[in-house]
């Protein structure tokens, strides 16, 4: 879409067309009235005529009951005894009732005894509606819309029961009401207008009679149509808005042709609703129209005049604010700053671009200083001995020194962009996955509090980690953490220091075995374990046979290579679960936990066994053989001491 569309000139234009449109839809509301009041005045009249209609035909059908009931007093008619004096008297009623195509008699059996128009033959009428309706009811009754079988002309059947001295019937006088003349009379109606339609509808929908063109509707049903429907609805009279059977609209208005809820037949009237609304829509379209001529004048007129008197102010002003878009911050509006709407923009105009070369100017000795404070700060991180890092609030790399990549093995651009914890600090320190919920740097972030890590590691590019101690220090702007910086030192040196000195405070340092202090612990640990189980602990303490002598003849060294060599043997023919130790001089400490008591010595003599075997000492083979004493927990001692003490004993007794 063209941004001219929302233009400052279409804005106006817009406007316009809202101001117009109030008027609008009061044209729309009063065509609205005009067509309400217009079908209201219709279906009034339309009513008027089908009610005339109705009064006709009531009054027609009154007239026939009259006429029928006084045939059953007539001395030609009782019994019908003789038919040709009946025959002459029905002949001259049907001569001055040009209304009727015939007037006759028939039998309880429905057999036509006698007509006012001669039979073709033997005429039986027992199947007509209006004979069953007057045999059963004993009253006046109206038939179907038929062809008569004497007259052979279409027509309604009025019926009327005739009885004898007993009151029973014996027969029906009955008269065909010609629809020719219905149509007539329909055509007569008063106020009927030359498109208007008049029509008579029996029970079942079927047209009966209709004008205008009788000889196209006459015998068609409307059952289907949603009028029978609203008049079936109804029970009485009504008026209703709908198609009739030619497919255009229709104003119905329909009466009952009896003064009954649930009648056998119905008069209906209907006018155009084109007609109706002719005048509603003339004038509707009229209006618009002219609202419409009205509007295109001030849509033009505001289209000239709203360039001379507003567009050009604008697109000075949009110059000046394209060209301060462009960082041309000299330019003014050059418009005059009078105390209306455009004078006072242009003024705010002018002032903000004042206002803003005067920032301008700030900016850039701002700049300046910044500049040298970075290149501070840059040197302060450069000469840095420890790594610092700093992280967005996602945790990803903004910014890195040269030791710290010199430490993690990637280069600053490698680095940044990419996740600090899943790329340096994603294993713990048995490369086991390091959750990121857990680290101290996401902790940092999300309560911005400082966090400190020790002891852990970090990991290189290459794959390899080193131990390091760390700190995270949440960065914030007001309140809101937006990353944080983390320091951090390689401590790999301290801990191999620290992990030295430990190997020393509790192994023995020539042979690495176990000292008396792991010794001690070792003891009361099965000691607790063997009085929960149930078990024995043995305690073996070997003393080398002639150490003195081989250490004095082969010298210290040669002596020193012994020891090694008997702890590794003795390492490596005990279990894994078992504990041999180096008491100091040539003393070693076998510690094994067992079921029974009587396991002990067979544990003695497989390393009596194994120490028959000669030791490599500087290119020699060297025997050795050892004094094993033995002490058992809990028969020889409940503590390392009494157990030590014993197996020494039994030692040198052995």
């Amino acid at each position: 879409m063209s941004p001219h569309f929302f233009g400052l000139r279409c804005r106006l234009m817009l406007l316009i067309l809202a101001a117009v449109l109030p008027a609008f839809l009061l044209v729309l509301y009063s065509t609205f009235e005009q067509r309400r009041e217009a079908a209201e005045y219709a279906q009034k009249d339309a009513l008027k005529m089908a009610q005339t209609v109705a009064e006709g035909h009531r009054a027609a059908s009154s007239f026939v009951r009259q006429m029928l009931m006084g045939l059953s007093s007539l001395p030609e008619i009782p019994g019908a005894k003789s038919a040709a004096p009946c025959n002459k008297m029905l002949a001259n009623i049907l001569l001055f009732n040009p209304d009727y195509a015939n007037v006759g008699v028939a039998r309880s059996n429905g057999d036509v005894v006698c007509s006012a128009l001669p039979l073709p033959g033997p005429v039986n009428v027992a199947d007509r509606a209006y004979f069953q309706r007057a045999i059963s009811t004993g009253e006046f009754s109206i038939g179907d819309y038929q062809v008569g079988r004497i007259a052979a002309k279409r027509g309604i059947h009025f019926g009327y029961p005739l009885l004898n001295a007993g009151n029973q019937i014996w027969g029906v006088a009955f008269a065909l009401l010609d629809i020719e003349r219905l149509n007539e009379r329909l055509a007569e109606t008063p106020h009927l207008e030359t498109r208007d339609v008049a029509m008579l509808l029996d029970g079942e929908g079927k047209i009966l009679a209709r004008h205008p063109d009788p000889a196209n509707y006459v015998g068609k049903s409307m059952a289907a149509l949603p009028l029978f429907k609203q008049i079936q609805q109804s029970q009485g009279e009504g008026t209703y808005e709908s198609v009739g059977l030619d497919g255009t609209r229709w104003i119905f208005a329909f009466t009952p042709l009896l003064n009954r809820p649930s009648c056998c037949a119905y008069a209906v009237v209907g006018i155009p609703a084109e007609a109706v609304y002719a005048k509603a829509n003339h004038a509707f379209v009229r209006n618009v129209s002219l609202m419409a001529g009205m509007g295109l004048l001030v849509l033009a007129l505001a289209w000239a005049g709203g360039d001379v008197l507003v567009l050009k102010r604008v697109r000075a002003l949009s110059s000046a604010a394209r060209r301060m878009g462009q960082r041309d911050l000299t330019v003014r509006s050059g418009l005059p700053h009078d105390e209306e709407e455009m004078g006072q923009l242009a003024r705010s105009f002018d002032e903000m671009a004042d206002n803003l070369e005067a920032w301008k100017n700030q900016v850039l000795q701002s700049s300046h200083e910044v500049e040298k404070l970075g290149y501070r700060n840059q040197l302060i991180l450069d000469s840095a001995g420890e790594g610092i890092c700093g992280v967005d609030r996602d945790g990803k790399v903004v910014f890195i020194n040269p030791a710290g990549t010199a430490m993690l093995g990637y280069s600053a651009d490698e680095l940044i962009g990419l996740p600090l914890h899943q790329t340096v600090h994603c294993r713990k320190t048995d490369g086991t996955p390091f959750p990121q919920e857990e680290c101290p740097l996401h902790a940092a972030i999300e309560d911005g509090i400082s966090h400190q890590g020790n002891d852990e590691m970090l990991w290189r590019k290459d794959g390899s980690g080193f131990h390091a101690d760390y700190t995270v220090v949440p960065m914030l702007e007001g309140e809101k953490v937006t990353g944080a910086v983390v320091t951090f030192r390689d401590v790999t040196e301290r801990k191999r220091h620290e992990e030295q000195m430990e190997q020393q405070a509790t192994h023995d340092t020539l042979t690495g075995l176990a000292n008396r202090t792991i010794l001690n612990d070792r003891i009361g640990l099965l000691i607790e374990r063997a009085a929960r189980e149930k078990s024995v602990v043995a305690l073996l303490l070997l003393d080398l046979d002639r150490f003195k002598e081989i250490n004095d003849s082969l010298g210290h060294g040669a002596g020193d290579e012994l020891l090694r060599g008997m702890a590794a043997r003795l390492t490596e023919l005990m279990r894994d679960s078992d504990t041999v130790a180096r008491l100091g001089g040539d003393e070693f400490v076998v510690l094994v936990e067992m079921d029974t008591a009587d396991s002990a010595i067979p544990v003695a003599q497989k390393i009596l066994d194994a120490l028959t075997k000669p030791f490599s000492i500087s290119g020699r083979e060297v025997f050795a053989s050892a004094s094993i004493g033995i002490s058992l927990y809990p028969k020889d001692g409940g503590n390392s001491e009494e157990l030590l003490k014993n197996a020494d004993v039994a030692m040198y007794r052995a």
